[in-house]
C-alpha cells in the first residue's frame, strides 16, 4: 500500500481530495492542521473574559527537533 504524507495549501485541499478519492480510489486523511502567523494579528473578541493566552514568541526546542526528524525521514 502506498502512503504519502505532505503539507498542503488550504486552497488545494478540495482538488487533492477529489483526485485521491475519485480518480485513485484511495483514502484521504488530514493528520494535522498547522497555523502559521506572520507578525502580530489583532482579533476582536466579543467576550474579553475568555481571551486565549498569547502564543509563545519562540518555538520550543522539542518542536524544532521533531521537525528535523520528520524532514530526515524517507518514504519507501
Amino acid at each position: 500500500m502506498l502512503c504519502l504524507v505532505f503539507e498542503l495549501e488550504p486552497g488545494l485541499y478540495k482538488d487533492c481530495h477529489d483526485f485521491v478519492m475519485n480518480k485513485m480510489h484511495g483514502r484521504f486523511e488530514v493528520l494535522a492542521h498547522s497555523l502559521y502567523v506572520d507578525g502580530d494579528t489583532h482579533v476582536d473578541y466579543n467576550d474579553h473574559e475568555d481571551m486565549p493566552a498569547p502564543l509563545p514568541q519562540k518555538t520550543p526546542e522539542s518542536v524544532l527537533e521533531l521537525n528535523d526528524k520528520l524532514q530526515k525521514q524517507t518514504i519507501s
